[in-house]
C-alpha cells in the first residue's frame, strides 16, 4: 500500500454533498476544494462544516480545473448517465503520483482506485 500524499497535497471532494467526508479530509491536509451541483448541500456543508482550509464551490464535477495530489468522489458516480467520462475527467484532475478514489458503478459495493 502507498502512503497518503504529504499534507500540503491538494485535495478536491466531488459531489460533496454535505461535506461529511471533506471534514475528515480537512483535518488532514492544507488545501480541500469540495464541490457539488446543489447549491443547498454547499450550504449546509458550509454550516455544518466549516473550515478555514476548505473552499465549498456549487459546481459540476465536470467544470473542475486543476490538478490534484487526491481525488475523491464518495456516492455520485451511480447518479450520472456518462459515469466513464466523469472517471476519465477525474483521472485528467490526478497530478502525477496522486491517488483518486470512487466506488464502482458496476458491481456491487467496491471501490474503484486510479493512480497517475
Amino acid at each position: 500500500m502507498r502512503p497518503c500524499p504529504p499534507a500540503a497535497a491538494r485535495r478536491v471532494d466531488l459531489a460533496c454533498g454535505a461535506g461529511r467526508h471533506t471534514a475528515l479530509i480537512a483535518e488532514r491536509y492544507e488545501q480541500v476544494l469540495a464541490v457539488d451541483l446543489s447549491a443547498e448541500m454547499i450550504e449546509i456543508a458550509r454550516r455544518r462544516r466549516p473550515a478555514v482550509n476548505v473552499e465549498y464551490r456549487v459546481g459540476d464535477l465536470h467544470e473542475v480545473c486543476g490538478r490534484f495530489e487526491l481525488v475523491f468522489c464518495s456516492a455520485a458516480l451511480h447518479d450520472l448517465p456518462e459515469a466513464d467520462h466523469a472517471l476519465e475527467h477525474m483521472r485528467s484532475l490526478l497530478a502525477p503520483g496522486g491517488l483518486g478514489s470512487a466506488p464502482r458503478r458496476r458491481r456491487a459495493q467496491g471501490r474503484r482506485s486510479a493512480r497517475r
